[in-house]
């Protein structure tokens, strides 16, 4: 207690600039604690959306049975944008949308195709991901992209998860 007196005390005898620096450095500790309880997570996620793309994983294990079966229900003269809604509608049913704090723990997290498809559930950058990833191995460029609200896929044929 004592202790924290004299740190009290040493803080209140700075210069007002320098006291409000330690406080708002407080304050951003404390959301980042709360916000991202596992660390690693966040360290992680910092990387992975430093080029979502790389998480597009077409050859991923655990899709390929995802991609036998939409290989089969997809007519082959199906229009692009029709193939794009089937996919979009595929994924929805298949990963149930949960928010990153319901799955993971944290604020936000962009997790591989292995990571979605294991939990199940994943909010929109995980969905996208798997649909990326199902688009690609279905011949077509697709790519993630993303504002501060939202992630979806653009291909060459339009948009998807959307």
């Amino acid at each position: 207690m004592a202790a924290a007196m004299r740190f009290w005390r040493k803080l209140h005898a700075m210069p007002w600039h320098a006291r409000w620096l330690v406080k708002w450095a407080a304050v951003g500790l404390s959301v980042l604690a709360v916000t991202y309880p596992y660390p690693h997570l966040l360290v992680r996620n910092v990387l992975r959306w430093r080029n979502p793309n790389a998480m597009i994983e077409p050859n991923a294990a655990k899709l390929r049975p995802m991609l036998d079966e939409l290989r089969q229900r997809i007519d082959p003269s199906l229009a692009p944008p029709d193939v794009l809604r089937q996919v979009e509608k595929y994924v929805c049913r298949r990963i149930e949308y949960a928010w990153d704090w319901d799955t993971w723990g944290v604020a936000d997290y962009l997790p591989t195709v292995e990571e979605t498809l294991d939990a199940g559930r994943e909010d929109c950058d995980g969905r996208a991901v798997v649909a990326a990833s199902l688009l690609r191995g279905l011949g077509y460029r697709a790519d993630i992209v993303s504002d501060f609200a939202h992630v979806w896929v653009q291909t060459d044929q339009g948009e998807t998860m959307s």
